[in-house]
């Protein structure tokens, strides 16, 4: 899903977002959807302050392995 957010940015920034939400659905996909044949992902673009766009990537995947530690 990509719900549609009144998100305007310069052309070189969307070129720089549209690397990032690649990598980040891509992340998703090849973790959160690991022996899964179907799954659910969203894009989430949001104008939070004037100058901040925040962007979220969401799935309903496994979620990180137990004993997970992100250092």
């Amino acid at each position: 899903d990509v719900p549609e957010h009144n998100v305007t940015v310069p052309s070189r920034q969307a070129t720089v977002l549209a690397l990032l939400i690649n990598e980040l659905v891509a992340n998703a996909i090849g973790h959160g959807m690991v022996g899964r044949r179907k799954g659910h992902l969203s894009v989430i673009a949001e104008q939070t302050h004037p100058n901040q766009i925040t962007l979220r990537v969401e799935d309903d995947g496994q979620g990180p392995p137990d004993g997970f530690d992100i250092e």
